[in-house]
């Protein structure tokens, strides 16, 4: 074997492992992140860092506690310091569903922090209705009214509701908030969001199904309905949301692959992240593997198709909890979006049944003195679970306390005879 034949077949073993990483860096921007940790003498553990970063991170995201902070939002907050001492590449779900759960369940003070995580399914109670999404904040919620729920003697104070009675936008509605993702809701919560603006807020994961795209139509035609707007990450997915959201596009036509037509013509505002955005709220961009391509109708425009082909995205969890409210309201107030206040005619139809449902109320208050006195003497009827029971075995759908209130009435009605 000659001389050079050696050096190549030395060189060639020395850097196999060199080669074979830049190769794959070649394929995947984020393999940067590995060489740099094959190149490091000593390993930096990610949970060791984390546990340092965390604190600060939520501190962030929640403006110190002031606001809820979804998980990934914290996620981003904390990213770049925990990737920049460690040499290696945060994933998310590593990130939420590991290093954030563990960090919590060993430091007892961080269990008061508020923190959303998205809710995987729902609890539907009996009779009520009420439903309770499984998600942290929800269930801490639902569970603290539980221990906290007490019935106290006949704790009501009017007869009739004074709301107006209203169904859809009209007369209530300002517009739709339409948001592409799930678990905001506790922000908006806190800080008032629907009803400040008089909003109807709509999530969802992904593209929009066929009923949203139904509903939509229905509500937020041009003809008479309110905007209809669309907040969504600055990513190919998601300003493809905010545009097939009310259209159909021209792929989907020609591979007959439409799934609703919409009829009417839709009054529509992106109220989404764009690249004016990232750059004025200096929003934190994550690699991933741009795929695809923009059809000739999208919306995109160059400088942002541009930096979205250089595998970069920024997601609406990029903002802390503080500023993503700023630039919601921002853009609200950009486009009008305020306080439903009805027509003359409706304001005089609502004022003469709020007068009407006053003077009924004060009478009820007059009466109800005398009508918890009698309640307080009555005598409790023998053998009520029994009868109870037999009318439950005639109708077991019903609840307990409907039947009941029946029994109390006939028992009225009889007395009265």
């Amino acid at each position: 074997m000659s001389l050079t034949s050696d050096l190549k077949s030395v060189t060639k073993s020395v850097t196999k492992n060199w080669t074979a990483q830049r190769k794959r860096e070649e394929r995947d921007s984020r393999a940067r992140y590995s060489r740099a940790q094959y190149m490091q003498s000593d390993r930096v553990y990610q949970k060791d860092v984390a546990w340092s970063v965390i604190p600060k991170a939520y501190a962030k995201a929640s403006s110190n506690g002031k606001y809820p902070a979804h998980a990934r939002q914290i996620f981003y907050a904390a990213r770049p310091e925990i990737q920049k001492r460690t040499g290696r590449p945060l994933q998310s779900v590593y990130f939420t569903q590991h290093l954030l759960p563990m960090y919590i369940n060993e430091h007892p003070e961080a269990a008061a922090w508020w923190i959303v995580y998205d809710a995987r399914g729902r609890l539907i109670e009996p009779h009520t209705d009420e439903q309770i999404p499984l998600g942290t904040l929800e269930v801490n919620n639902y569970l603290l009214s539980i221990g906290k729920h007490e019935v106290v003697g006949f704790d009501f104070h009017e007869a009739f509701d004074t709301d107006y009675p209203t169904k859809g936008p009209a007369n209530r509605m300002s517009a739709v908030l339409f948001i592409e993702k799930e678990g905001f809701n506790e922000l908006f919560k806190a800080v008032k969001l629907a009803e400040r603006y008089d909003l109807s807020i709509m999530s969802s994961k992904g593209q929009s199904v066929v009923a949203a795209r139904r509903l939509v139509d229905w509500l937020c035609d041009v003809g008479g309905g309110v905007p209809l707007l669309v907040l969504h990450d600055f990513d190919k997915a998601g300003l493809e949301i905010a545009q097939n959201l009310t259209t159909v596009s021209e792929a989907a036509r020609e591979s007959d692959r439409v799934r609703y037509e919409f009829r009417n013509e839709i009054n529509v505002i992106d109220l989404g992240i764009r690249l004016t955005d990232v750059e004025q709220w200096h929003l934190e961009a994550e690699s991933v593997r741009f795929k695809g391509d923009f059809g000739p109708d999208s919306i995109v425009t160059s400088d942002e198709q541009a930096f979205l082909r250089s595998n970069r995205r920024v997601e609406l969890n990029a903002f802390a909890s503080e500023d993503f409210i700023k630039w919601i309201e921002a853009k609200l107030k950009e486009h009008g979006i305020k306080k439903v206040i009805p027509d003359a005619d409706t304001l005089a139809d609502a004022y003469r049944r709020a007068y009407l449902i006053a003077s009924i109320n004060r009478h009820v208050d007059d009466f109800l003195d005398e009508a918890r006195d009698e309640a307080d003497e009555v005598q409790i009827p023998k053998r009520l679970a029994a009868r109870i029971k037999k009318a439950l075995r005639e109708d077991p759908a019903r609840p307990w306390d409907a039947v009941l209130a029946d029994i109390a009435k006939e028992d009225l009605d009889e007395k009265a005879c």
